[in-house]
């Protein structure tokens, strides 16, 4: 049990894809809960945050919390809303919902913070109450190719950096429930190895 957590009562099964930006969390996710609806499985997707907060924040202008002018600000904003959609979801869904799936995550937040030498949030320690929430947690291999987009700022080497101590944090936090997912060219054949690892698992 962790010593993070007052509770390893499950009601419903949280799957987590962590890795750094670029890796195909999302791609993944997508596809994967278009597979288990299919076959009649109820899913709700948390979905990327940071990138969500990004893409908002910035519509702002200069008077946007973003991660390149304030790392602080920015990991508590995406704090809480991990945090409101975890109480969200065991609060008022248990009985509604048989999988969540989980794009990055808060977890993260630690991550960017030691790259970046930024304490990290008071609020982390409200969402390690529900680390044995979790599941099972994905690792996605890093990515062959990367391009930045109007959310994802990271250069390619910072990129690199995040994505490894994102890899290190989680093995550290769940390491009994770490799977990992090699690179491979085709994103069906991705989701076809997580689809099958969850039927064997989880489902």
């Amino acid at each position: 049990m962790s010593k993070y957590s007052d509770s390893v009562y499950m009601v419903l099964k949280l799957v987590l894809f962590a890795g750094g930006p670029g890796s195909g969390k999302t791609s993944v996710i997508r596809r994967l809960a278009e597979r288990l609806r299919e076959d009649g499985y109820t899913v709700y997707i948390i979905r990327d945050w940071a990138r969500e907060i990004i893409r908002k924040e910035k519509e702002k202008g200069s008077n946007g919390i973003l991660p390149w002018t304030n790392r602080l600000e920015f990991e508590r904003l995406v704090l809480k809303h991990y945090i409101e959609e975890y109480k969200r979801i065991f609060d008022e869904k248990n009985d509604l919902l048989d999988i969540v799936l989980e794009d990055g995550g808060g977890f993260a937040t630690r991550a960017y913070c030691e790259v970046d030498g930024v304490q990290v949030p008071r609020e982390y320690e409200v969402l390690l109450r529900y680390i044995n929430r979790v599941n099972l947690v994905f690792l996605m291999d890093l990515p062959r190719r990367y391009h930045k987009d109007s959310e994802r700022w990271e250069d390619y080497e910072y990129a690199i950096r995040i994505h490894f101590e994102i890899i290190r944090l989680h093995r550290e936090l769940f390491s009994d429930r770490i799977i990992f997912v090699k690179y491979m060219d085709r994103l069906d054949d991705k989701v076809d190895y997580v689809y099958n690892v969850l039927l064997n698992k989880l489902l």
